[in-house]
């Protein structure tokens, strides 16, 4: 490869982790993942393409269990669509899994995962409406398919973004990432409490020109 990056990384034990990522070929991206064993050792694992795709990547993943890992992240088709996908992990083998669009949608990305068991994953990034607009985007995995659920955006956002999410099962999903007011790049925080995303005041450094989130753990 000409060119190797790991975006994201979740580990299930300290000798059981799986990283995700991309790696160049011949000027093609395509997604990769590799996982840690008993030996620590890193081993490359075999990972399904979405239909169509001419590049692809993976840019977070979660293991909830020893044996379920959900990985997401974005892939390019012909004509230059980017649309995000997901693929789950089995304690042997990786299975796509098809994310869904929100209407009207003419791209989608998925910047990060975090899963509170097998059945409960939020994925959040982009979309870019049918007038441009682009958006925060949240999908919900409920053990079986994702589905898309709205999220909050700020008054006055010209683009709004999640960059990392984190859910626990005991507690909501708190998600962040940054907005732009037409002149500058702020701070964004959101909670979902179990049925809808509500925003959260957010601090600005001071004397601060661009503030940007790009990671949470709870």
């Amino acid at each position: 490869a000409s060119e190797t990056a790991f975006k994201g990384m979740a580990c299930r034990t300290f000798t059981a982790c799986a990283a995700v990522g991309y790696s160049v070929k011949r000027g093609k991206k395509k997604a990769f993942a590799v996982e840690l064993n008993s030996e620590s050792k890193w081993a490359t694992q075999s990972l399904p393409e979405p239909e169509g795709a001419n590049s692809s990547e993976l840019h977070g993943v979660d293991c909830p269990t020893t044996t379920f890992c959900m990985a997401v992240g974005s892939y390019t088709v012909s004509g230059g669509s980017i649309w995000a996908w997901s693929a789950t992990w089995n304690g042997t083998s990786w299975t796509l899994q098809t994310v869904s669009k929100p209407a009207g949608s003419i791209r989608t990305v998925l910047l990060d995962v975090s899963c509170s068991s097998t059945s409960a994953c939020a994925g959040v990034g982009i979309y870019r409406d049918s007038t441009g607009l682009q958006t925060s985007l949240v999908e919900r995995w409920n053990g079986t398919s994702w589905s898309h659920q709205a999220s909050a955006n700020p008054v006055g956002s010209t683009n709004t973004v999640f960059q990392g999410v984190s859910c626990v099962a005991s507690s909501p999903c708190v998600a962040v990432g940054d907005w732009n007011n037409g002149k500058t790049w702020l701070p964004m925080a959101q909670e979902y409490n179990g049925s809808a995303w509500a925003l959260d005041t957010t601090p600005n450094p001071e004397g601060a020109t661009e503030t940007i989130i790009e990671g949470v753990a709870c």
